[in-house]
């Protein structure tokens, strides 16, 4: 009767590490596509912890979410390429959009906003449809225009 116990707990126990091992499994996994089509699993590169909509930052709706950057104190600034604008959501809740900047004492509207970043309290906006990169100061919404951007390595249609 022991050794029939015995191994029933042994078996309880090896289907339970087995099951275990399941637990700590990605809610999404992660793949590296290679050159020669060969897919690879990897660590995830990112956890996602919470989902924000467009009413989180005092719009509507986000209908052309382009790039998001958030700081180091958890703002997030994200690019709706199709409202022409940058919606802001600060850690305590409150919000904003940023739908252009002072250029030479004169409000400039972007025009499809791509990309951002934000540093040292300056917000940097990739302007796809004005063709230019603002650099705009958080603190007043002076800007300082870089245009006509070119490359030697890019077309000019990508």
């Amino acid at each position: 009767m022991k050794k029939k116990a015995c191994a029933i707990l042994l078996l309880f126990l090896l289907i339970a590490c087995i099951l275990g091992m399941n637990v700590s499994a990605e809610m999404y996994p992660a793949y590296n596509y290679m050159a020669n089509g060969e897919i690879t699993a990897v660590p995830q590169p990112f956890k996602i912890v919470d989902t924000f909509f467009g009413e989180d930052f005092g719009i509507s709706s986000l209908t052309g979410a382009e790039d998001v950057f958030c700081t180091e104190d958890g703002t997030l600034y994200v690019s709706d390429t199709e409202k022409n604008q940058i919606a802001v959501r600060k850690t305590d809740g409150s919000s904003y959009v940023i739908d252009g900047c002072i250029i030479n004492n004169e409000k400039s509207v972007f025009n499809k906003p791509q990309g951002v970043f934000v540093t040292d309290e300056k917000l940097y906006v990739c302007d796809y449809g004005n063709n230019r990169i603002v650099i705009m100061s958080l603190a007043n919404g002076t800007a300082q225009i870089i245009e006509n951007i070119k490359s030697q390595i890019l077309d000019k249609d990508f």
